[in-house]
């Protein structure tokens, strides 16, 4: 069958199903018409469903995920398009969280930060997303290993540009009342990561460093290293002690 046939006969109504195990499959297809040679032909669905109904816009979101390496740029844009829209359900959320997590860990990381930027700032409909997809990003590790590194703070620390937007982002969300809790927390699972690794802590220094711009926030840092969870490892007690040492001191005229 060629591709216009496929795309009547199955594709949309996969795409379109209740049954995410069907949308599922839409989604695999279409990473297989890509690899026939059916490209430009993917990249018009794609566009059509963004727009589409709740189910289309789960499925592109879900082979957005799939096929990021082929969309390069114009992956973001298709999130966008969907996110931006009213309406949304649960199930499409929890996958735009997902995705967007993906693309922030993957190839298109920096176009993801620099989009996700423009995301955060107040009033925006997408702000939501890009808190969540951020944090879930950020627990992301280099491997299973208990020690090992956030996977974001690593291609963050690749590229200028990348640095600026990726601290941008946290300084976002430290400073959003509704949501600085869930970013604290990420960070005091960071500081206890750095227990033993001098390379992460250096990172985090300068992270943590950057973020102080204010004495409010220069405060909120010192009083997460100094109340660190209960939980954490000993290890992680003198690196905390050491990041704040390296935090801006106020000076009398900004007291």
């Amino acid at each position: 069958m060629d591709f216009a046939t496929v795309r009547d006969r199955l594709l949309v109504p996969w795409a379109g199903s209740d049954l995410l195990r069907r949308r599922q499959l839409a989604a695999w297809a279409l990473s297989t018409a890509v690899d026939q040679g059916a490209e430009a032909s993917v990249r018009g669905l794609l566009r059509d469903w963004a727009d589409g109904s709740v189910a289309k816009r789960w499925t592109t979101t879900r082979t957005v995920s799939v096929l990021a390496d082929l969309l390069g740029r114009s992956a973001i844009g298709l999130i966008h398009t969907i996110a931006r829209q009213p309406a949304q359900d649960e199930r499409l959320a929890r996958e735009l969280v997902q995705t967007v997590a993906d693309l922030l860990t993957g190839p298109v990381a920096l176009q993801t930060l620099g989009t996700l930027t423009n995301w955060a700032t107040a009033g925006n409909p997408c702000r939501p997303l890009a808190f969540r997809a951020f944090l879930r990003a950020a627990d992301r590790r280099e491997s299973s290993r208990a020690a090992s590194r956030p996977i974001l703070l690593r291609l963050a620390a690749s590229n200028r540009a990348a640095w600026a937007y990726h601290s941008e982002l946290w300084r976002t969300m430290l400073n959003d009342t509704k949501d600085n809790k869930d970013a604290r927390q990420c960070l005091a699972r960071w500081v206890v990561l750095a227990g033993g690794d001098q390379d992460l802590e250096t990172q985090l220094g300068r992270l943590f460093s950057g973020l102080a711009r204010s004495p409010n926030e220069s405060a909120r840092l010192d009083h997460l290293l100094r109340y660190l969870p209960a939980t954490a490892p000993a290890t992680a007690l003198p690196v905390a002690e050491r990041l704040r040492e390296r935090l801006p001191v106020p000076s009398i005229a900004d007291l």
